[in-house]
């Protein structure tokens, strides 16, 4: 799957190794609003979203890693002026190796 470095869109599996779904073939599959007016959205906010904030959600695209998937350490690229977040759902499945590290300045989670 390409990503951005800069003003670019580039490809290298190097760096991630990934199919993409464009939003537009997801908005086919399903109803964004349906999705992240959910659980998802309750769970996010109550440990995220700063009070008195008002967020909505955008489906800009899904990337799903087979095996031997990945994406190398990056500070993802900004989509809007006001991008705030961009959001990881992790289905249930069996996977070995592999972990989401999340940094942000000297906090980390993963």
């Amino acid at each position: 799957a390409p990503f951005g470095k800069g003003e670019q869109t580039v490809f290298d599996t190097n760096v991630r190794k990934a199919f993409e779904i464009p939003a537009a073939t997801l908005k086919n599959l399903f109803s964004t609003q349906k999705v992240f007016d959910s659980r998802i959205s309750a769970k996010v906010e109550a440990k995220m979203k700063p009070a008195n904030i008002v967020w909505t959600y955008k489906l800009y695209k899904m990337h799903i890693y087979d095996k031997g998937g990945k994406f190398a350490p990056h500070v993802d690229t900004l989509h809007a002026e006001n991008h705030v977040a961009t959001l990881v759902v992790a289905l249930p499945g069996k996977y070995e190796g592999g972990q989401l590290l999340v940094k942000q300045q000297e906090t980390q989670m993963s």
